[in-house]
């Protein structure tokens, strides 16, 4: 699913220790010398399973917080320095739908097995997984404007405040929508 990236309004992210060679240090020195601290951890610390709809009977969505903010264009200027994070203080909320519709396909581009097989994944294809996705970016706004939360939000930054209709929401669904998982084969 897409990751929805706030800006911060305090320095506390991963993007803000990275960029600061005394605090990268100091994380560095902690898992060197007492194997704790941020580089044991995937940066991922915390996570909810919810329904986009009450009436379901299962949750439909998962919403995970990254303590980071990522630059959407993969080469960034001291990308491997710096991770490609963005140069202020940002986190994630990243959606995944737990059954979605939309299928893909593999196939093969020729009967040269040396050449790589063509790979769509056809994510939000269905009207169904559309509806979750729009569903599940009001309700992380909805999440991010609750008074716990708040203080710690300065803005949206990704898709961001102006994409509101049903139809750019969706198209910010296609086209920051990825897997979760790694895709690594057809069977089931």
């Amino acid at each position: 699913g897409p990751g929805m990236i706030f800006r911060a309004t305090r320095p506390i992210t991963l993007n803000d220790i990275v960029k600061s060679p005394i605090r990268r240090t100091l994380m560095g020195l902690e898992y060197l010398l007492f194997r704790r601290g941020l580089m044991t951890t995937n940066g991922s610390f915390g996570a909810a399973c919810l329904k986009t709809d009450p009436s379901l009977s299962a949750t439909d969505i998962r919403l995970k917080i990254n303590l980071w903010g990522k630059s959407r264009v993969r080469k960034t200027k001291g990308a491997k320095r710096d991770l490609g994070l963005l140069p202020f203080s940002a986190f994630t909320i990243l959606m995944s739908m737990q059954h979605p519709d939309s299928r893909g396909t593999v196939r093969a581009k020729s009967a040269d097995t040396g050449q790589q097989p063509q790979i769509r994944f056809n994510f939000f294809s269905s009207e169904s997984d559309q509806r979750t996705c729009v569903k599940s970016i009001r309700m992380i706004r909805d999440i991010m404007s609750q008074a716990p939360i708040r203080p710690y939000v300065q803005e949206e930054i990704s898709p961001g405040p102006d994409c509101t209709s049903d139809e750019g929401l969706v198209e910010f669904c296609r086209k920051i929508g990825r897997s979760t998982f790694h895709a690594s084969g057809t069977c089931k």
